[in-house]
């Protein structure tokens, strides 16, 4: 019986730590800018955030994975450590690993460029799948 309550008691001292946790800040345009030069990340070479240069503007990336689940995050953020091979979505241009950016900064950089979404159009249907 005493197990069943220590148990018990666990459980809702964890539970009540989950739901009085506060959702993460999401980093603004000017504190994600700065992140990417401070660290050195080439992501500006390629990505700005209103403009297509060689990859897709973040706005576009914004509208494309509006809504995105916790697997399309996690996919995500291994496209900008590990890189993607081209597709026909976003271009020939293949997308270059960054082995450099850290797990935490990718977070950063995911749930930043996804906040953009409120001010991107709508993508246009491609048929892919998200």
């Amino acid at each position: 019986m005493r197990s069943i309550f220590a148990a018990t008691c666990l459980s809702l001292a964890m539970a009540s730590t989950v739901f009085a946790a506060e959702p993460a800040k999401v980093a603004t345009t000017e504190e994600a800018t700065k992140l990417i030069q401070d660290k050195g990340y080439i992501c500006l070479t390629c990505h700005q955030v209103d403009t297509k240069v060689l990859g897709p503007s973040y706005k576009e990336v914004a509208a494309k994975y509006k809504g995105a689940d916790e697997a399309t995050i996690a996919r995500l953020m291994k496209e900008i450590k590990e890189g993607k091979a081209t597709d026909l979505v976003w271009g020939q241009v293949p997308m270059p690993p960054n082995p450099t950016v850290t797990d935490e900064d990718a977070s950063t950089l995911v749930h930043w460029i996804l906040s953009l979404a409120a001010d991107a159009p709508a993508a246009p249907a491609t048929g892919e799948k998200k």
